[in-house]
């Protein structure tokens, strides 16, 4: 037989005006910036902030430019039965997205920032931006899933507002890595040359840490576990 499809009208004020539904529009924005300044300034940082010079170790800035990325994908298969784990022993579904968001990016951040102002050696700067990305894998059962607990009716759209944040994120942090990270007008090689570098790759860091760090305080915030009235439909 036929099938007949209820036409159901899109709520939209009722999910713009929704604190939960900007709380995951927020964290991911912050996800998107963070992600993305690590997956296209990584090679970049290690060659002019660490010093891995790409005309002479091409292979190992591979190697190590991979690694957090390996590691995320670990971190995104452990991430979920975690989550799942916890509510099994009776943790509130809020309670253990906000924990899981907060661990993602509140690490991310950490490592970011340790990266740049602790790392003392390519061994140690590789470790933590390393651990940096990869433990914000945890944001995949924190702030990602909750878009179908909250509105399951409307996740595909809210998840399209979600990814269009991200993407959003993800445009802007590589520009404005680019306008801070610039060569400086020092003579290449000497000490002043390098210095400058650092401490423009510190400052592109800091602002990655920055976003990571306001996207998970506003999720803390503002998320619900719940469905919301709105999206009953």
């Amino acid at each position: 037989g036929e099938q007949i499809r209820e036409k159901v009208d899109t709520p939209w004020f009722e999910m713009l005006t929704s604190p939960p539904v900007w709380a995951i529009i927020v964290a991911f924005f912050a996800q998107g910036w963070g992600l993305y300044t690590l997956l296209t300034c990584t090679p970049t940082y290690f060659e002019q902030g660490i010093g891995i010079k790409l005309n002479e170790s091409i292979v190992m800035n591979g190697v190590y430019s991979s690694l957090p990325f390996l590691l995320l994908t670990v971190v995104v298969l452990i991430a979920g039965p975690l989550a799942d784990f916890l509510r099994a022993k009776g943790l509130s579904t809020v309670f253990v997205r906000k924990f899981m968001t907060l661990i993602g990016s509140s690490f991310a951040a950490l490592f970011l920032l340790l990266a740049t102002y602790v790392a003392d050696s390519i061994t140690t700067a590789v470790l933590f931006v390393t651990l940096g990305l990869g433990l914000c894998g945890f944001d995949n059962a924190g702030c990602l899933v909750n878009v179908f607990e909250i509105c399951p009716k409307f996740s595909g759209l809210l998840m399209g507002i979600g990814n269009t944040a991200f993407t959003l994120g993800g445009v802007l942090a590589p520009i404005v890595a680019k306008a801070i990270a610039v060569e400086p007008s020092s003579p290449k090689g000497s000490q002043e040359y390098e210095d400058t570098y650092k401490e423009e790759w510190r400052e592109v860091f800091t602002i990655a840490a920055e976003v990571y760090v306001f996207g998970a305080l506003i999720y803390l915030i503002l998320a619900s576990g719940e469905k919301q009235p709105w999206a009953e439909g």
